[in-house]
Order: structure tokens, then sequence, then C-alpha cells
């Protein structure tokens, strides 16, 4: 049964006051359905992010780089053995270039995002840093490297890594990834984090076979790691996956989580994931009322629809939506707001 809107007020003013919930208590939150009780946990989130992040709004840019994956998981189209797809990966110079287009932006952060790609690295990497090294280094989200590939990172100045993890459950991080292993995907955000890096990661709403227990251990165990960032976004399987017919995470149980990451991770970036947008192309910034401070824009420069060229008026539009808000948008130089 559904706890009444009393009890709910209470489980967020302690959040509010700094205590950290219980297992149970984020239970009771992540599975609020009544209109009534919705309505408290978004003010509660909001007034937590006013509260521990401020007003600002950033925008993450999500440079997609590269299609070629080594894996197989069963929810994604870029998979190794999908042969249908037409696969990408773009050019040292044409990254370079990207960058130094978004650089150009009064906002934002650039996240290199590529898939498992075994191409992406080093030596391939090493143009890319030595072109930019008078300016800030770009986001990576390249997968689970070894310990040797991070440490040459941190050698070329970054300091900021996205490992999107997706759950904290064993047995449902190895049936949804059946050529890794979930404890290898721990010990990579720990080396990360002894490197120094501020280390980002996922939450993925709706996976197969998820209860809200599940949901809750993601949340717990960011805060135990102490990551900086958390994606929250629903599940959405790709169209040549095997999982393709799988049913779609909800808006609303996203939103939810989110709100509950706020109250539970205080002062760490946590922007709605790119896949909300797919549901509802207007719910990553409605995420922006739920907790969330960050928004995450889509640039695929290997497409004519979606390159650097149509990210100025994507940020106009967005910019005006936030500004209606009574938010601003503005850049933060690193992961954490520390």
């Amino acid at each position: 049964m559904e706890a009444d809107p009393r009890s709910v007020q209470i489980l967020c003013e302690r959040a509010l006051a700094g205590e950290d919930l219980s297992r149970d208590d984020v239970v009771k939150l992540l599975g609020l359905k009544d209109l009534r009780n919705l309505e408290i946990l978004r003010q509660a989130a909001e007034e937590g992010l006013r509260r521990w992040v401020g007003q600002s709004v950033d925008v993450m840019f999500m440079l997609s780089i590269s299609s070629f994956c080594v894996h197989n998981c069963l929810y994604c189209d870029f998979r190794a053995s999908n042969s249908s797809l037409e696969r990408f990966r773009l050019t040292p110079e044409q990254i370079i270039s990207s960058i130094n287009e978004l650089s150009t932006l009064p906002h934002g952060s650039v996240v290199l995002d590529g898939a498992q790609d075994p191409n992406l690295d080093v030596e391939f990497l090493a143009e890319i840093f030595e072109a930019l090294k008078d300016s800030n280094p770009p986001i990576l989200s390249l997968g689970e490297r070894q310990k040797d590939f991070y440490e040459k990172l941190r050698s070329y100045g970054v300091d900021r890594y996205i490992l999107e993890h997706k759950t904290a459950s064993p047995i449902l991080y190895n049936e949804l990834h059946p050529e890794r292993d979930y404890f290898d995907r721990i010990q990579s955000i720990k080396t990360l984090l002894g490197l120094g890096f501020n280390v980002g990661t996922s939450v993925t709403v709706g996976l197969p076979q998820q209860d809200l227990w599940d949901l809750t251990d993601d949340f717990l165990q960011i805060r135990e790691l102490g990551l900086d960032t958390v994606i929250v976004g629903p599940f959405i399987p790709g169209q040549k996956s095997p999982l393709s017919e799988s049913p779609r995470g909800s808006i609303q149980a996203t939103l939810n989580a989110i709100a509950v990451a706020r109250l539970m991770l205080k002062d760490a970036r946590i922007p709605g994931g790119l896949a909300m947008s797919i549901l509802d192309s207007g719910s990553t910034v409605e995420a922006l009322r739920w907790g969330a401070d960050c928004v995450v824009c889509d640039v695929k420069s290997h497409e004519p629809k979606t390159n650097t060229k149509s990210v100025s008026p994507m940020c106009d539009s967005i910019s005006t939506r936030i500004r209606s808000m009574g938010r601003k948008l503005g850049r933060s130089e690193s992961l954490s707001h520390n």
C-alpha cells in the first residue's frame, strides 16, 4: 500500500535535513503514484536542488564518435553481432573540429561518447588531446578499459570519465551483458576513482526483471561510491537488439527516480538521460522540475540533421524554455559541484 501524503512529507523533510534515507524509505519514494504524493516528492527535489546546487543549468553535449563495439549487450543496436548496422567512426580531425565548434557555445561541456571500440586507443586519442592542450579536455565515455589506458588519459589532463553501469544488480547486469562481468565493471569504477577521476555513471529505469529494490540499490551504490554524476533515463531497447520487443521504461517512473536521486545524492550532477527525449521530446527539460540540473544534447556529427551546425539553434530553444522556468544556463567546469 502506498504511503499517505503526511508520511511522504516527513520522508522528504528528513532527506532535506541531510539524513541518509534507508533502503525501505527509498523504495517507498520510488513507488509513488498518487498525484498528491508525486507533487510532494517533486517539490522536495526542487528544494533540494535549490539548496545544494543552485538554479544554473548545464548542457552536456554528447558527441557520438564511434558505433563499433566488441560486446553483445542484449539491449543495444551497437552490439558486435548486429551485421545490419551501418557503422561509423569519426577521425581525430573530425572530433577536434566538432569540439572546437561546440566550445564556441556560451555554456556546456562536451562528452566524447563511443562504444567499446578498441580502435579508440591512446594513440588515437593522443592526436586529439595534443590539439586541445590549451583548452579544457572533454569528458570521456569510452567504456571499460585497462588501468594503463586510464593512467594515460590522466597524463593528457583528462579528469572526468563516465562509465555507464545500468544496474547495481549482479544478476541483472550479467544477464544483460553476457560477455562481461559485474564485478569487473565495479573494479573499473574504483580504479578510475583511485586515479583521481571525477566519475559518472548511469541508472536505467524499467529494465526487464528490475524491481524497486534493484533500482534502490543502484542509488545506494552510487552514494556509497561517491560518484559525481548519475545519468537517469528510461529503458529503451535497440530496434535490432534481442530485447527489442521488451516494454519501455516510463517517463513518470524516471522522473520519480531523478527526484529520489537528488534527495539521496545531494549536490551530484543529475541529467535526465537522452532516452527520455525519445519517449517525450519535452521530458529532458521537465526533468529540471524534478531535481535535474543538466540537459543532455545528442550530437551526431556524422548525421547532417544532428551535427554540430544544428546545436546552436537547439540550445537557443532549450535556453528559452529554461529561462521561462526561472532558471539560467551556466557552464560547470567539472562533474562535481563541490
